[in-house]
């Protein structure tokens, strides 16, 4: 499925979203936050995946966007995992000590495995 320019799809109980943007800031912030939004509203999954694997610049603004939209998830009950953020970007994450807060892998796979982990455990959990 593609809704707005992102191009999303489901896989297993996540909903993936790829960021078409080659920039990541405020310009396109509104964009951003219109499609995610309708996700965030909409979803029954619990697990969120924003893949950068399309971005090669992430802003500051870029870096308060991410913020909010795991402020938005988190409120929900919903998981999110970034994953291949530049090294740059990373850094800065890293240095606020954001990544105790987002969960940032470096790869798809990586965070594809994380969201089954946590998939899993939220099953095991309801079935007790």
């Amino acid at each position: 499925m593609s809704t707005n320019n992102n191009i999303t799809y489901k896989l297993n109980d996540t909903i993936i979203i790829k960021l078409p943007y080659q920039t990541f800031s405020d310009f396109v912030s509104d964009h951003f936050r219109k499609a995610t939004n309708s996700f965030i509203q909409k979803n029954l999954n619990k697990v969120i995946i924003l893949d950068f694997e399309n971005v090669s610049t992430v802003l500051s603004s870029g870096i308060v966007e991410i913020i909010i939209f795991w402020n938005k998830c988190t409120s929900r009950g919903i998981k999110l995992i970034v994953c291949n953020i530049d090294e740059a970007t990373l850094s800065v994450i890293k240095s606020k000590s954001l990544d105790s807060l987002i969960e940032v892998t470096e790869t798809f796979r990586e965070a594809i495995g994380k969201a089954d982990l946590y998939t899993q455990k939220l099953n095991a959990n309801l079935n007790n």
